[in-house]
């Protein structure tokens, strides 16, 4: 038990009140007093003087309180400290950073937790993991949630985040159609040289359907138009857009023909 020290001088009480709880003091309490018979003892009255005030001792019987609970101290009833009550876990955060992906890339999962589980699980495909503050990467395939679920003996709690996953993006068809020469006289050829990626089908003017051995292909064709023509390559894209090119052949008329007559003599002599 604590006591209160109330010292009292000649002109002035001052009375302290310190409460100590391991060492630190944790209030402190001036109160200044002032008697009417100081004037007469300072000159030489009846009243108390030098020192005698000095040497009065007042002992505070009242213990100072723990505010944290138990008893006084130094001494006294009432309980202390104990083991502190188990409360059920928690979750203080679980993220997935990034929270969208590309197919094929990968997002981290991070996670903090409270109450001292026992049990920490994160589902699907991760499994138990064993930190309270702790991250792991995923690679899911398509859009996934994941549940974390943390538990003890008092109880259990579970969160989730989700990571988003893009489809793949089928690039876009492309076509290249050329006629050499581009320009013929009529009766000659051209060949046309056609190119295609990324196509499901292709069709060419005067030709119909093109055999393709793959979504990317190339071939050629001869033409012998009978007058100047336009040739059309239409590709249907493997992710369903459909793109077209052209190539032209001018055709030209032979050049008119011809004849020369020449006469070895301008002049004859008759007979």
């Amino acid at each position: 038990m604590k006591s209160i020290l109330t010292i009292f001088n000649q002109e002035k009480a001052l009375s302290k009140i310190a409460l100590a709880l391991g060492g630190v003091v944790t209030a402190v309490m001036f109160g200044l007093f002032v008697f009417p018979n100081v004037a007469d003892a300072l000159v030489g009255g009846s009243g108390p003087c030098c020192g005698e005030w000095n040497d009065w001792i007042i002992w505070n019987p009242e213990p100072v309180i723990n505010p944290w609970g138990g008893g006084g101290f130094g001494g006294g009833g009432g309980g202390g400290g104990g083991t502190p009550t188990p409360v059920a876990p928690s979750c203080v955060s679980f993220t997935s950073s990034p929270s969208s992906i590309n197919e094929g890339d990968s997002a981290t999962l991070s996670w903090l937790v409270a109450g001292n589980p026992t049990s920490i699980s994160i589902s699907p495909s991760v499994g138990t993991v064993s930190t309270f503050n702790g991250s792991t990467t995923v690679s899911p395939t398509v859009t996934t949630t994941y549940t974390m679920t943390v538990s003890n003996s008092v109880g259990s709690a579970t969160c989730q985040t989700t990571v988003s996953v893009n489809p793949p993006t089928t690039p876009a068809p492309t076509c290249v159609l050329t006629a050499n020469p581009s320009v013929i006289v009529k009766g000659n050829t051209s060949t046309l040289s056609w190119q295609v990626t990324n196509a499901s089908s292709a069709t060419l003017t005067g030709f119909g359907n093109l055999s393709l051995s793959s979504a990317n292909a190339s071939g050629t064709k001869t033409v012998s138009p009978s007058s100047t023509s336009s040739y059309t390559l239409s590709v249907l894209g493997t992710n369903g857009n459909t793109i077209t090119c052209t190539a032209g052949v001018l055709v030209t008329l032979p050049p008119a023909p011809v004849c020369t007559l020449t006469a070895d003599k301008l002049v004859l002599e008759q007979g």
